[in-house]
This record gives C-alpha cells, structure tokens and sequence, in this order.
C-alpha cells in the first residue's frame, strides 16, 4: 500500500507517516533508536508524529528510544557536542511508560572544543546543568547504557538534525583533536 502524505491537513500526513514507521520499525530491538531534538512543541504536537507520540509508539512495542533535548538556535557543532555527551553520559531522564510522566534531572555538563578559537566565538566554551537525554525502554539494561564503540544506535532525524549527526560523525572520526581533544 503506498503511503499517503498528500493530505491538505500536515497532522494527517504526520499522522500516516507515524503509522508508516511503525510498520517499517527493524525487527532488531537490541540497538537503540535515537530521537531528536526535544520534547514536544507547546506540550502537544511532536516533533516526530505531530498527535502522535512516535518514541513512545515505538517504546511500548519493545524498542529503546533515547530522545535528545539539542539546543534549537545553536550551531551544528555545538548540537553535535550537546548529542555526544547525552548519549555517552549514562544516565538519562527517564518516561515512566505507566504514568506517561518525565522524570527529569537537569545536571549534565557539555565541553564545547576550541571551534570557534579566541576572539571568533561564544565566551563560554562549555555549559552546566543540561537537560539530559530522555530515555524510553522497558528494558533495565539499558537505563546506565553509554554510546561507544561497542554500542550502536540508529539516527532519526530530519533537516538540521542530518546536519548535526553529520558534524557529530565528523567529530567522532578523531580528525578533530585540536578543536575537541576530549572526543576520540
């Protein structure tokens, strides 16, 4: 059946593209699936799904969902340095699934490299006290998990989400050591 987005109403085809996803969700639930950018837009209409909740769709089927919370007026590099250490921080906000309510904790410090060098840049080359990652799972191995090597995920995102896991992969390849020694 092709999928429908040509409705007028966007919450329609948002609405046909969520159910799209969960058809197409990959059989594999061990891998975590990456969210971004955030919580949803005035409390109602998410960012991935509009009425619908996709991370959480996908989390009550078993998957393990991690939704970053990414700065929306910041640069591609300081996004990718904000999403890097949200998921190698192990530990997140968590959604109690039963009660759907966020637990949250605002205590997560993010390092921002030499990228803008002196005198071209933010004064500041690091903040305190970010919202960490919310993380959706019914799995308890996972609630201490960090993103390394040995751990996979899967990106979805859109627009300058694309961009700022591509600056994020750039970062991780090591060809950035005197703009970001702490990421290798």
């Amino acid at each position: 059946m092709a999928l429908n987005l040509n409705d007028p109403n966007g919450l329609v085809n948002l609405h046909n593209l969520a159910q799209e996803v969960e058809r197409i969700a990959p059989d594999d639930k061990s891998v975590p699936i990456v969210f971004g950018w955030g919580a949803p837009l005035f409390g109602a209409i998410n960012y991935f799904g509009g009425e619908m909740d996709i991370a959480t769709l996908l989390a009550n089927r078993g998957y393990t969902v991690i939704v970053a919370s990414i700065a929306p007026i910041s640069t591609n590099w300081e996004r990718a340095c904000e999403l890097y250490r949200q998921l190698t921080f192990g530990q997140f906000n968590t959604m109690n699934l039963t009660t759907n309510t966020l637990e949250e904790e605002n205590d997560l410090d993010v390092e921002y490299g030499h990228y803008f060098g002196p005198n071209r840049g933010p004064e500041r080359t690091s903040t305190i006290n970010r919202r960490r990652a919310i993380l959706d799972s019914n799995s308890p191995g996972f609630h201490n998990w960090k993103w390394d090597r040995d751990h996979r995920v899967h990106f979805v995102c859109h627009s300058q989400g694309g961009n700022t896991v591509r600056y994020l992969i750039d970062l991780m390849s090591g060809n950035n050591k005197n703009l970001h020694p702490k990421i290798r």
